[in-house]
């Protein structure tokens, strides 16, 4: 991780440095972390100091010293990257779901979110239109997801384009509902999608991501049909049947 990082130009109101060194500036500054006025952000993971000088000092509620911390010119600047909820971290500091979260807000009408890193990376096209090849990229995303020698961060973009073409499909396949859970990283938020079985029909708000994000395990090895079982709680012996059938 860099000794210092730059934010864009754009971003000239808040410079990005490591915890360690927003410590000693914010001592430096007459401030402590055991002041009695701090200024929460929605994520509540990080909270910030505000400064005699004007400045505010955010930082992440674990304080490692390796990890981004914000330094904001103005209380006014720090407010409104509180009131929209966004707060300027560089590109690589930001999970993929985080970089990419209005775009999976948007993935029924946007399937280039998950299309792209899957013909990139596997050659496998997206969105699916049959129950066959909704399978077929499984086997493909397992094989690719259990390969301990590429990093997390390699196989991340992965794992939430999967979801998101498995969601996809059982939305326009299976008249399944879709829902949007917000949480957050150490910053700022992003969504999972979750999915219920039609009105009608037993069956609570599943997670799309949690399952496949299982499959990175080696002590989960499900089939196809268990998978889809955890993805939209529809039991194996109903995907079978004729709800396996598209429209």
């Amino acid at each position: 991780m860099p000794a210092k990082l730059e934010l864009p130009a754009s971003s000239a109101n808040c410079r990005v440095v490591l915890t360690e060194e927003a410590i000693a500036y914010l001592q430096q500054q007459g401030g402590s972390l055991g002041q009695e006025v701090a200024l929460g952000i929605p994520s509540q993971y990080a909270q910030g100091y505000p400064l005699a000088n004007g400045e505010v000092v955010v930082l992440e509620n674990g304080l490692r010293a390796a990890s981004p911390a914000l330094i904001f010119s103005t209380v006014g600047a720090f407010e409104a990257c509180r009131r929209a909820d966004r707060f300027p971290l560089p590109p690589a500091y930001l999970t993929w779901l985080e970089a990419h979260a209005e775009e999976v807000r948007r993935f029924l009408t946007n399937p280039a979110v998950y299309a792209g890193p899957l013909r990139a990376v596997l050659q496998v096209d997206a969105p699916f239109s049959t129950l066959a090849a909704c399978e077929a990229a499984f086997e493909r995303v397992r094989l690719y997801l259990r390969k301990k020698s590429l990093p997390w961060e390699t196989r991340e973009p992965l794992v939430y384009a999967f979801g998101l073409a498995v969601a996809q499909f059982c939305v326009a396949q299976w008249g399944l509902s879709c829902k949007f859970r917000k949480m957050y990283a150490t910053y700022n938020s992003y969504y999972e999608p979750l999915l219920r079985q039609p009105d009608g029909q037993r069956g609570e708000l599943c997670s799309v991501f949690g399952p496949v994000i299982m499959l990175t395990r080696p002590n989960h090895k499900p089939g196809f049909q268990a998978f889809m079982w955890w993805v939209t709680g529809i039991p194996p012996v109903k995907q079978t049947g004729s709800m396996s059938a598209s429209k």
